[in-house]
């Protein structure tokens, strides 16, 4: 990427200059008229909404071997979920579907000016949605306090507003993803049974397997509540390209 996010920025101060327009939004802090804005958009890209989970993970987590060059080269879906990130908000919104991030507390006040940053020029808001710690799971009280939400409750409550803004349908990337063998938990098996029946409506002859960690959670949380997901190819480290070698599809669009 052209930049990224400064090492040494302190969480509590603004990470870039003021000069740079403050367009990233949290979703549960959208004034009416900012609401109105976002749910006109979906209703414009017919429902659709493209979500990455926590896509700087590696850079926050991980920041030694995110700088080694050798990482890049073994994984190269990690630069290129950033570089994707970049392109999609250097254009206009009018061109792109909403984008929303479901981002680490702890993180949001970096991701949210590093996305600023990307979107100067373009205007094109994005979205953030804050999780817990190295979860998928919506938070739902402010930063420095526990949240003892149940799971399902959070994730009801981010679906139902998600749905009230006319989102149908997600495009999901992020990390991590990887693919387990389905049999093996019963109750993370159920998650799934929307998904694994939407697989086999579009052709898949294998669906013997449960999408895991955070990309994966997510995708059987929206699937669960009867949103369209379509996985995208910017996952690390399983994406796409290997859930449709293991289903025996053919090669479909990537991204």
């Amino acid at each position: 990427m052209k930049e990224g996010i400064p090492k040494d920025t302190n969480p509590d101060e603004e990470p870039f200059s003021p000069e740079i327009p403050r367009l990233t939004r949290n979703l549960w802090e959208l004034a009416p008229e900012e609401a109105a804005e976002l749910k006109a958009r979906i209703h414009e890209n017919q429902g659709l909404v493209r979500i990455f989970v926590h896509p700087f993970f590696e850079l926050f987590r991980h920041p030694d071997r995110y700088e080694s060059p050798r990482y890049h080269l073994e994984n190269p879906r990690v630069r290129e979920i950033e570089t994707v990130i970049q392109r999609i908000l250097e254009k206009e919104p009018e061109r792109t579907p909403p984008l929303l991030v479901l981002e680490e507390q702890v993180n949001m006040q970096q991701t949210s000016g590093f996305l600023d940053f990307l979107s100067k020029e373009s205007g094109n808001r994005s979205y953030l949605v804050p999780t817990r710690d190295a979860s998928p799971c919506p938070k739902l009280t402010p930063r420095g306090k526990t949240d003892r939400t149940p799971a399902e409750e959070a994730w009801t409550k981010l679906i139902e507003r998600l749905k009230e803004l006319g989102m149908e349908r997600a495009l999901v990337g992020g990390m991590y993803l990887v693919l387990e063998k389905a049999g093996q938990d019963p109750e993370w098996d159920k998650v799934f049974e929307n998904y694994r029946e939407d697989r086999a409506a579009q052709g898949a002859q294998e669906t013997d397997y449960n999408p895991a960690r955070c990309v994966g959670w997510t995708i059987g949380q929206l699937t669960k509540a009867g949103i369209k997901v379509e996985v995208s190819n910017l996952t690390h480290p399983h994406s796409r390209t290997d859930m449709l070698k293991r289903e025996g599809l053919d090669r479909q669009r990537s991204e």
